[in-house]
């Protein structure tokens, strides 16, 4: 997969078949499209184009709105599109000026103008143009002056629920990982680096990671103990993470993202660090004194250690990325 950012040096595509999306967390609804999208271009002997945006088209539109949670970074997202048989990922930035294009705009000056597409692959709800004005009716009106066919893909369903960013999102902050993984067809990551930290979880013989998450409108989830597994570089450990401001430890407010690594010693300071969320366990807890919180965290070992022997982790690395 050739990924190119921004739209002024575009290549001239050979009867491109495209679809265009924000594609955020990039879950099995997402995955149908594009592999919709790559069947469609292998049947016209032509190139499959996946477009997105950067950055998320809901922080431009509603630039004060502090809701915005991102499932997956630019970055992340890259890797999982790339999983697919995709030919080019287009990133385009996404700007007030093209929130403004009208749906017939943003047809002609857009999509025909930039790609000249064969075929439109669209999802079953998908929205364009300023007030999202347009749809696939829309766009299937256009298709004979500008030569394009549409193809729609409907939407995917998990245990009879229609799969969705939202879905995914909530499923998190519900605390239901492995609903989030059903709707996604990939584990949560969350990915930062290691800074220093207060030494307090070494102090109770757990020493611990403090990851600095890289994007800050990256979704975390609630506070709590979390099964995981911890990648570096091309190793996995199981793991077990803490959100939270850490109420035992008093005069403390400010939320940490805390992974102990079972079983291993090495410095991990300025390290990349990935975590791949496998279960939730328990909500945060205050504690009287330390030695009721070590013995919790004993306990807490002892299931993160069982379950994730019988939960082998699920995250598939895209050589490309």
């Amino acid at each position: 997969m050739q990924v190119i950012e921004g739209i002024n040096a575009l290549p001239v595509f050979h009867n491109p078949v495209i679809t265009i999306g924000s594609f955020d967390g990039y879950h099995k609804g997402h995955k149908a499209i594009v592999d919709r999208t790559c069947e469609i271009a292998k049947e016209v002997n032509g190139q499959s184009v996946v477009v997105t945006f950067d950055p998320h088209p809901r922080s431009i539109i509603y630039p004060s709105d502090q809701g915005l949670k991102l499932l997956s970074t630019k970055e992340e997202k890259i890797e999982l599109i790339g999983l697919s048989a995709v030919d080019f990922l287009v990133i385009v930035p996404f700007t007030v000026e093209f929130s403004q294009l009208i749906a017939d705009e943003y047809i002609e000056k857009f999509i025909v103008q930039y790609f000249r597409p064969h075929t439109i692959v669209l999802g079953h709800d998908h929205r364009f143009g300023l007030n999202r004005l347009g749809d696939i009716n829309f766009l299937q009106c256009y298709g004979e002056k500008f030569g394009y066919q549409v193809d729609q893909v409907s939407e995917q369903l998990v245990d009879n629920t229609i799969v969705s960013s939202t879905k995914v999102r909530n499923a998190l902050m519900d605390t239901q990982v492995e609903l989030a993984l059903e709707y996604s067809g990939h584990p949560y990551l969350l990915q930062g680096k290691v800074v220093p930290g207060d030494q307090i979880g070494k102090s109770l013989g757990f020493p611990t990671a403090n990851l600095q998450i890289d994007n800050p409108l990256k979704l975390v989830p609630p506070a709590g103990i979390y099964a995981v597994y911890a990648h570096i570089e091309k190793a996995i450990y199981p793991a077990m993470l803490y959100i939270g401001d850490r109420p035992a430890i008093k005069g403390n407010h400010n939320t940490s993202i805390e992974i102990n690594i079972l079983n291993f010693e090495a410095d991990l300071y300025d390290t990349d660090l990935k975590v791949e969320l496998v279960s939730f366990i328990r909500p945060d807890m205050d504690f009287d004194n330390m030695n009721l919180l070590k013995q919790q965290m004993q306990n807490d070992r002892v299931v993160i250690t069982d379950l994730l022997q019988h939960r082998p982790s699920q995250y598939v690395a895209n050589a490309e990325a």
